[in-house]
């Protein structure tokens, strides 16, 4: 027994967050910095990114925020004034969101989420040049 209990791969780590994330059909959960939803205390936020949305949870996995991802418009990582301070901008329709990012990592924290948010985007066709041919 002691052999096989050798031979046998370790068991893969079982976390809270993979659970919520298979729950919503989330894809990846990546660090979505501090969010402040409207006049509440800024939160600590996990953007769980799934292809039909992406989830703004708090620590206690309670949603501060829910965006359809084939309504993104926009995901830009812009630097503050303050230094290591970065800025994850989401407009939406008619909505926007900020996520603050601090410290040494924030540059790279806002850029991967950036990076992350417009890839499920959903872009718009390419329109092409109508023939004179067809419109004759």
């Amino acid at each position: 027994m002691f052999l096989a209990a050798i031979l046998l791969p370790p068991p893969k780590p079982h976390t809270v967050s993979d659970d919520k994330a298979r729950e919503l059909g989330a894809l990846v959960i990546i660090n979505g910095g501090s969010y402040q939803p409207g006049n509440g205390a800024p939160a600590p936020a996990q953007l769980f990114v799934g292809a039909e949305r992406i989830w703004a949870l708090d620590s206690h996995f309670q949603p501060l925020l829910v965006i359809p991802a084939a309504e993104i418009t926009s995901a830009n990582a812009i630097q503050a004034q303050a230094k290591n301070h970065w800025i994850l901008q989401v407009r939406w329709s008619d909505n926007s969101a900020e996520f603050c990012y601090q410290g040494v990592f924030a540059e790279h924290l806002a850029r991967v989420a950036s990076s992350t948010l417009s890839g499920v985007m959903h872009s718009p066709l390419p329109m092409l040049p109508r023939s004179r041919a067809a419109s004759a």
